[in-house]
């Protein structure tokens, strides 16, 4: 299994979905980024980044400013998990629906 057990529940799934989105939109996201836009304290980001890290899910990233400020985003690996993912949770809803798969 790839994104392990309990990946899909709060608040490690909503880092992988905000991750997803900067890293398709091109950004970079910091920890105190994750931590504002998610509402998730940041000792609890700080514990989920080091989980995903060593599962080879984010990779540790400099960001344009400097400025110590720490970023973080997807690896390869999980950019394309989260894309097959997406791509099939919607297809299979859309065609369930009789409705065509829309973007995301």
């Amino acid at each position: 299994m790839l994104f392990g057990h309990g990946r899909f529940s709060e608040p490690a799934w909503d880092m992988l979905l905000l991750l997803y989105r900067a890293e398709r939109n091109g950004q970079l996201m910091s920890f105190d980024q994750l931590s504002e836009v998610s509402h998730i304290s940041m000792t609890i980001v700080l514990r989920h980044v080091g989980v995903m890290e060593r599962r080879g899910l984010l990779l540790g990233a400099s960001g344009p400013q400097g400025g110590g400020r720490r970023r973080v985003r997807l690896s390869p690996l999980a950019m394309d998990a989260m894309t097959a993912w997406l791509h099939m949770a919607f297809d299979v809803e859309a065609g369930a629906r009789g409705r065509p798969a829309t973007g995301f």
